[in-house]
């Protein structure tokens, strides 16, 4: 026997957001940029592919104009970490772009921290 709730209802499974500190990779290089989004990424993602709403400051349109054969698509975002604080997504958005200085090619460093606690914490951070 069904029940009428079972027909009524909807089974289809919500899909949660990755909402928190991501990776765009460069499609050509080794560079990636870090940044945090309280939306998901999927549309931070096409927001940075949105050329005419580029800043000048936005990491992956300064890497774009230093190497115009070079260029960032859609599939190449990924989560690094999911964090809805907006405090804490700042905070470790900041030590990532630590971590990654080398290959990164973001234009901000994020939140300025202590260097002793920035010390101690790159130590426990993987590398994105």
């Amino acid at each position: 026997m069904i029940k009428l709730s079972t027909l009524l209802s909807n089974n289809n499974q919500k899909q949660s957001n990755q909402i928190g500190i991501y990776k765009f990779k460069c499609n050509y290089c080794p560079k990636i940029y870090v940044g945090e989004s309280g939306r998901d990424i999927s549309v931070r993602a096409q927001e940075h592919l949105n050329v005419r709403n580029q800043k000048i400051t936005s990491g992956p349109y300064s890497h774009i104009q230093d190497d115009s054969s070079h260029s960032f698509s859609k599939n190449n975002i990924s989560l690094i970490e999911e964090e809805r604080r907006k405090f804490a997504s700042k905070f470790k958005e900041s030590l990532y772009i630590l971590k990654s200085a080398e290959y990164n090619c973001s234009q901000e460093d994020g939140i300025r921290t202590s260097p002793i606690w920035t010390a101690a914490l790159l130590k426990n951070f993987p590398c994105p």
